[in-house]
């Protein structure tokens, strides 16, 4: 690591109590949010504790990018998780089949991360909810 990445690093360490709590607040909002969704079948909410630390807010979508465009036209990005196991470069070094990892394969089509990053309000989390109550 060079110096200025170090320097870096140390800053954001100063911070982190503030970065940990925001996050772990975030989570709250979106688990709030989303519950009348995911007790609906609608969705499936990441399961984790409250004492962790999240760097993603991950939900799944059936249908994922019929809602993933819905969402866009509003302005609100998602992202997906990618089966890198699939891409040509495993499957030629390694010789890795489709069907290899069946229940990665079988969630990756509804893997979706929501906003998550420390800018973001409780108004922020409630307006991303509300557009994906409206769509899913």
């Amino acid at each position: 690591m060079n110096d200025l990445n170090a320097a870096i690093i140390l800053e954001q360490l100063k911070k982190s109590e503030t970065i940990f709590k925001k996050r772990r607040m975030l989570k709250s909002w979106y688990d709030q949010e989303l519950e009348y969704l995911a007790k609906g079948g609608k969705i499936v909410i990441q399961k984790v504790s409250d004492e962790s630390i999240l760097t993603y807010y991950v939900i799944l979508i059936p249908d994922r990018k019929a809602v993933a465009y819905k969402l866009l036209q509003k302005g609100i990005e998602t992202g997906f998780w990618h089966t890198v196991h699939l891409q040509d470069i495993y499957q030629k070094r390694f010789g890795i089949k489709e069907g290899s990892l069946p229940v990665s394969e079988s969630l990756a089509p509804c893997i979706t991360f929501l906003p998550f990053h420390t800018k973001l309000e409780e108004k922020d989390v409630s307006f991303i909810c509300n557009e994906i109550k409206k769509v899913v």
